[in-house]
C-alpha cells in the first residue's frame, strides 16, 4: 500500500510540475487546466483500496497546487469520494466510456489522470484512444505515455516489451481443451494456473 500511495504522490507532483511548465510556456497567460481523475470503481469487499489511498493523496496535492479537479468514481466505500480535497465529485461509472465522454464535455476537461484508477481507468482511456476521442477533443493523458496505457491493456504486448528488454516473463498459453491444458502443463512445468 505504501508503494502505491507513494506512486500517487509522485504522480501528483509530476502534474504540479506540468502545470508550472504550462504556465511558464504561455509567458504569463493563464491556461485553465481542468483535470479528470478517473477512479477504480467498486470492489467486492466493501472497503477502500490502495488505489483509493493513492487517489486521495493525488487529489490533495492537486488541490495544493490549485488545479481545478473532477473526480469520477462509483465506489461507495471510497475514502477519496468522502474527502475529495476540493475536487468536484461525480458519482458515475469509470468503466463506461460514454459516461467519461459526458463528464469530459460537461465539465470542460483539458487533461485526464488515469494512473490512480488502476486497470479500470486504463481500459477506459484505451477505449477513448482507440476511437480517437482524446485527439479530437485535445485531451492530454497525464502520468504516463499513451504507449504505456496500451501495454498495460495488452498482456501479449507487455510480455513482448519485457522480452525485448531482457526481462523475465511468465509463460502463458491458451488451452481450448482439458487435454491441451495437460499438454501445456507438461511442457511448461509446475506450478501452473489454468
Amino acid at each position: 500500500m505504501a508503494e502505491q500511495t507513494s506512486q500517487g504522490a509522485q504522480t501528483a507532483e509530476q502534474l504540479a510540475a506540468f502545470n508550472q511548465a504550462e504556465h511558464s510556456a504561455e509567458k504569463g497567460t493563464s491556461v485553465h487546466q481542468r483535470l479528470l481523475v478517473i477512479g477504480d470503481g467498486p470492489n467486492d469487499f466493501g472497503h477502500e483500496t490502495e488505489l483509493d489511498a493513492a487517489t486521495y493523496q493525488t487529489l490533495s496535492v492537486l488541490h495544493k497546487h490549485n488545479f481545478d479537479t473532477v473526480y469520477l468514481n462509483n465506489n461507495p466505500f471510497s475514502f477519496a469520494m468522502e474527502n475529495p480535497c476540493g475536487a468536484t465529485v461525480i458519482m458515475g461509472d469509470p468503466e463506461n466510456a460514454a459516461m467519461v465522454r459526458q463528464v469530459i464535455e460537461s465539465e470542460h476537461i483539458t487533461s485526464i489522470v488515469p494512473v490512480v484508477g488502476g486497470l479500470t481507468a486504463m481500459r477506459t482511456v484505451e477505449e477513448l484512444i482507440a476511437h480517437d476521442y482524446l485527439d479530437e477533443k485535445h485531451i492530454n493523458v497525464l502520468g504516463m505515455p499513451l504507449t504505456t496505457v496500451r501495454l498495460i491493456n495488452n498482456p501479449a504486448l507487455m510480455n513482448q516489451a519485457f522480452r525485448e528488454l531482457g526481462e523475465p516473463v511468465i509463460t502463458s498459453t491458451v488451452a481450448s481443451t482439458t487435454s491441451d491444458a495437460f499438454d501445456i502443463a507438461r511442457q511448461v512445468g509446475f506450478p501452473v494456473i489454468v
